[in-house]
C-alpha cells in the first residue's frame, strides 16, 4: 500500500510539474501574443499615419499643380504681348510658358520620396534663335522684362528708329543656361558588397511634359592604384565586415541615350558623393547628339568606413544630374531697326 500511495504521489507531483509548465507556456505564449498584437497595432497606426501624410502630400501636389495651371492661363495675355512686341523689333525670340517640376533640395533622399515631394513651378522658357540660347524666367523676372520691352516700343513708334541695346541693357537678352534634362538615380547597393554593377539608369526629369532618356552608370571597386582586378577574398559576406576599412572605387559614366532632341547640345553630368562638398563634373561634350559618349571615369576613395556610410551604401542611391543646352539654331543678333 505504501508503493501505491508513493506510485499515486509521484504521479500526482508529475501532474502537478506538466500542469505548472503548460501554465508557464500559456502565460508566455499570451505574453508573445499580447506582444505580437501590439506591433500589429503599432504598426497599423503607423500605416494609418503613413497613407494620410501620403494623401496630404498627394492633396497639396495636385493643388500646386493646378494653381500653376491657372496661372499658366493668366499669363497667356503677357507671353502674346512680349511676342508681339519681339515680331515688331524683328527679333527671333520666342516665349513658352513652362510648368516645371521642383524637387526637393535634400542631399540624401529615396527617389519615391522625392516624387512624392515634389512641387511644381511655373516659369518662362525664352528660345533665343539670334544667339541660338535658352534660359528660364520668373513670372516677376518677365513682367519686368516686359515693362522694358514696351517702354523701347514706345521710343520705336515715336523716332520709327531702334538701335538694339547691348546685351546688358537689352530686355530680350540674358545669359545662356543649361538646361535640366534629369536625374539618374544608382542603387549603391552593390559597392558594399565589393562588386560593381554596370545598369542604364532611366532618367526622372520634368513631370508636366515628356523628358525620357537613359544613362549608362557603373561603381566600380578598385584597390589603391585603381586596379579593378580585386581578390575574391575582398568580397565579404556582411557589408558590416568593411567596417574601419578603405575604400577605393571608381565612377563610371559611360554615354546617355535618347536625350531629347530640344536640349541635346553641349551635355554634361554632374553628381556629390556622401558627404562631401564637392561637386564632380564631366566635360561638356561639344555639339548637338542625342546620344552623347562621355567616357568618363573618376576615382574616389574613402578613408575609413563607418556604420553609417555602410548604411548609406546598403540602403541610399547616387544621384547624377544631366544638363543639356538648347539646340536652337542661331541667326545673329540684328543691329538697327527702321
Amino acid at each position: 500500500k505504501a508503493e501505491e500511495r508513493m506510485v499515486i504521489d509521484n504521479t500526482r507531483l508529475e501532474k502537478e510539474v506538466e500542469m505548472q509548465k503548460t501554465k508557464k507556456e500559456s502565460e508566455e505564449l499570451k505574453t508573445k501574443l499580447d506582444k505580437i498584437l501590439q506591433m500589429i497595432k503599432q504598426n497599423d497606426t503607423e500605416m494609418k499615419l503613413e497613407i494620410e501624410r501620403e494623401a496630404k502630400l498627394e492633396e497639396k501636389r495636385k493643388k500646386d499643380l493646378a494653381e500653376k495651371q491657372h496661372m499658366l492661363l493668366s499669363i497667356g495675355q503677357k507671353i502674346h504681348e512680349a511676342q508681339t512686341l519681339a515680331k515688331d523689333f524683328g527679333r527671333k525670340i520666342k516665349f513658352e510658358p513652362r510648368i516645371v517640376t521642383k524637387y526637393p533640395d535634400v542631399l540624401h533622399i529615396h527617389p519615391i520620396q522625392m516624387l512624392k515631394e515634389c512641387t511644381f513651378d511655373l516659369l518662362i522658357q525664352v528660345l533665343n534663335e539670334e544667339e541660338g540660347t535658352s534660359y528660364m524666367w520668373t513670372e516677376d523676372k518677365f513682367t519686368d522684362r516686359l515693362y522694358i520691352m514696351k517702354d523701347l516700343h514706345n521710343s520705336f513708334v515715336l523716332t520709327g528708329e531702334l538701335i538694339v541695346p547691348e546685351e546688358k541693357d537689352d530686355p530680350f537678352w540674358d545669359e545662356n543656361e543649361p538646361i535640366f534634362i534629369g536625374m539618374a538615380f544608382y542603387m549603391l547597393k552593390g559597392l558594399a558588397y565589393m562588386l560593381d554593377n554596370p545598369v542604364d539608369v532611366t532618367l526622372i526629369g520634368n513631370l508636366s511634359e515628356h523628358s525620357g532618356g537613359k544613362l549608362v552608370v557603373n561603381l566600380i571597386p578598385t584597390d589603391s592604384n585603381g586596379s579593378r582586378d580585386l581578390p575574391a577574398e575582398l568580397i565579404p559576406d556582411d557589408p558590416m565586415m568593411l567596417i574601419g576599412g578603405k575604400l577605393n572605387f571608381q565612377v563610371e559614366l559611360k554615354e546617355a541615350k535618347d536625350l531629347p532632341e530640344s536640349c541635346c547640345k553641349n551635355v554634361f553630368c554632374e553628381y556629390s558623393f556622401y558627404l562631401d562638398a564637392n561637386k564632380y563634373k564631366t566635360p561638356e561634350i561639344k555639339g548637338r547628339s542625342r546620344s552623347p559618349t562621355f567616357g568618363y571615369s573618376h576615382q574616389h576613395c574613402v578613408e575609413t568606413m563607418t556604420e553609417n556610410f555602410i548604411n548609406y551604401l546598403l540602403n541610399d542611391f547616387l544621384c547624377i544630374k544631366v544638363f543639356g543646352y538648347s539646340n536652337a539654331h542661331k541667326s545673329g543678333r540684328p543691329k538697327v531697326l527702321k
